[in-house]
């Protein structure tokens, strides 16, 4: 009998010690702080909350915001004004929050339509359901300058739904990749060319060459995000007016020009040159500002370069944005596998619309918190699609219990 109880106390413990983990993980997310009225939230209050509640991407906004904080004016190209309207952007503490300075020349916008299609063909120049006014009834009349309120740059996914990044603190993990990537290419050129490289320029250009993520994207109820940000000069709208937005500030050529580079390699006699000198031509004309403001020369009728021949800047900026690629990748596939895992939890398992909003807001979440990169890493690459779908799920029911 004695033997009997023995066993039965060290079978109880042995229970008992197996619960252990499972309730000191519980204990610890219950401490975090919950969505307020989740019901009522707006999108882009809620995707914040989120973003707020993830240590990582603080760590990443904080150090990203420290890096900036440590420039000091040099009085020509980093001025004062450049680095509190960076401080504006990224939504520091006791500066006033940036706000695009350009919306304020939608009222000249059949003009600024009208030089751009002096310049470009029409079909460079389109628009979306979130970039038109509910008033306007001109007809093919795309609006250039988005209608909604910017949304705080932590909150921000890193590209449009379908691309790099898609979740709540996308673009802050993005611009922690590309400064990082941008000071440590400045270091390599350093120690292999004995070159020195203007390592604040590529800071403010790494956080500026995104800024109107903000302002073209928004998140949705549903969890999703908006899907076409239009495109101006077969560029996403966001990367003209990010660089306009600095040509309207007054910001120095050389930051314009690096930060315009970041989508294509400004390599002379090259279709990147010339796509580079398109967006800088329509950030001149969106912005009302000279094209001599944005670096550039007249070569021709219709034709732009560059007023001086290119820096390393702007090519360093361009491999730095380079994360789009491997991440754009993970983002496509991650994100569909972590919905069909979602799935097999009961909560998460409905089709109706409340189910898919509910299912995509926890995915959000798991990708902010973990980073659809990591999740790519640990579980997709190098194996099947039903192997990364179990792994996946595997993963999911571990951190629920």
């Amino acid at each position: 009998m004695f033997a009997k109880l023995v066993a039965m106390k060290r079978r109880l413990l042995l229970f008992l010690l197996l619960l252990l983990p499972a309730t000191n993980f519980r204990a610890q997310t219950s401490s975090t702080p919950p969505l307020r009225d989740e019901g009522n939230f707006k999108p882009n209050e809620r995707a914040e909350q989120i973003a707020r509640r993830q240590e990582k991407i603080i760590s990443h906004w904080n150090a990203i915001l420290e890096t900036a904080k440590g420039i000091k004016p040099d009085g020509t190209i980093i001025t004062q004004e450049v680095l509190d309207a960076t401080y504006g952007l990224l939504g520091a503490r006791g500066y006033p929050e940036l706000e695009f300075t350009i919306a304020q020349r939608r009222k000249d916008e059949p003009g600024i339509l009208a030089q751009l299609r002096a310049v470009f063909p029409s079909d460079e120049i389109t628009a979306h359901p979130y970039l038109l006014a509910p008033e306007n009834t001109l007809e093919d009349q795309p609006s250039i300058f988005p209608f909604q309120k910017r949304m705080n740059f932590i909150a921000a996914p890193g590209a449009a739904w379908g691309g790099h990044h898609v979740y709540p603190g996308g673009l802050v993990y993005h611009t922690y990749t590309i400064m990082h990537s941008n000071l440590n290419l400045a270091k390599l050129y350093k120690n292999a060319y004995g070159i020195s490289l203007n390592e604040d320029l590529l800071v403010i250009a790494a956080i500026w060459h995104d800024a109107a993520k903000t302002w073209t994207i928004t998140w949705k109820p549903e969890g999703t995000t908006t899907k076409n940000e239009g495109q101006i000069v077969k560029a996403g709208a966001h990367h003209v007016l990010s660089v306009a937005e600095m040509a309207a500030r007054g910001f120095h050529s050389d930051l314009i020009v690096a930060t315009a580079a970041a989508h294509d390699a400004i390599t002379e006699g090259t279709d990147g040159y010339q796509k580079v000198m398109g967006y800088l031509v329509a950030a001149a004309i969106l912005a009302g500002k000279p094209f001599e403001a944005v670096g550039l020369k007249a070569s021709g009728k219709s034709r732009f370069e560059l007023a001086q021949k290119p820096a390393f800047a702007p090519f360093i900026n361009h491999l730095g944005d380079a994360d789009w690629v491997a991440t754009t990748q993970a983002m496509k596939l991650v994100r569909p596998m972590v919905d069909e895992a979602l799935k097999a939890l009961a909560e998460y398992a409905a089709e109706d619309e409340a189910g898919i909003a509910n299912r995509n807001w926890k995915a959000n979440e798991i990708f902010a918190e973990n980073g659809a990169e990591a999740i790519y890493h640990h579980f997709i690459a190098g194996r099947t699609q039903e192997q990364a779908v179990e792994g996946i799920k595997m993963w999911l029911l571990n951190r629920k219990r």
